[in-house]
């Protein structure tokens, strides 16, 4: 981010915005063309695992880069939930926190999911598991994209002086 850093990370909202909004979509597609005809099979509950733990990669991604653009440091073992500690509080002088605390609740949900699918493999899920976690994503996408594009236009403010 050598030239622009504030443009550069608008850009990076935008892209990483379409991205979030596909899986969101394409999820839904699978509840509606899938999942009601077919039922709560281990097919489908593996493709609806998989695109939760894709939706909170993208959201982490996006996140990652806010918050090396704006100099929070994150490393460490649990660098995963500091990562969203840190962008769910305003650092004062340098950039306004991104996250509400319904969305830090709901990404952290969405994040120990992807961690436990990452290293305990499974081919059956619970699909109790997986409707909490549907229904969390469905009233998390419109806020947290809404965050995105707020903090969009903070960068864009930074960018014009």
């Amino acid at each position: 981010m050598d030239n622009n850093p504030a443009a550069e990370i608008a850009g990076e909202i935008v892209s990483q915005i379409r991205v979030l909004t596909e899986l969101h979509d394409y999820l839904q597609q699978i509840l509606i063309d899938d999942v009601s005809h077919e039922g709560k099979s281990r097919k489908n509950g593996l493709v609806v695992a998989g695109l939760l733990e894709n939706y909170y990669t993208a959201a982490e991604t996006v996140m990652f880069r806010i918050a090396q653009a704006f100099g929070n440091s994150i490393d460490g073992e649990r660098w995963h939930a500091d990562l969203l500690y840190r962008l769910n509080i305003e650092v004062d002088g340098i950039r306004p926190r991104l996250l509400t605390d319904d969305s830090y609740s709901d990404l952290d949900e969405l994040r120990r999911f992807r961690h436990f699918k990452r290293y305990y493999y499974r081919i059956e899920y619970d699909w109790d598991t997986l409707d909490f976690l549907i229904r969390k994503l469905h009233r998390l996408h419109p806020r947290f994209v809404h965050e995105l594009e707020t903090f969009r236009e903070f960068t864009q403010e930074i960018e014009h002086g």
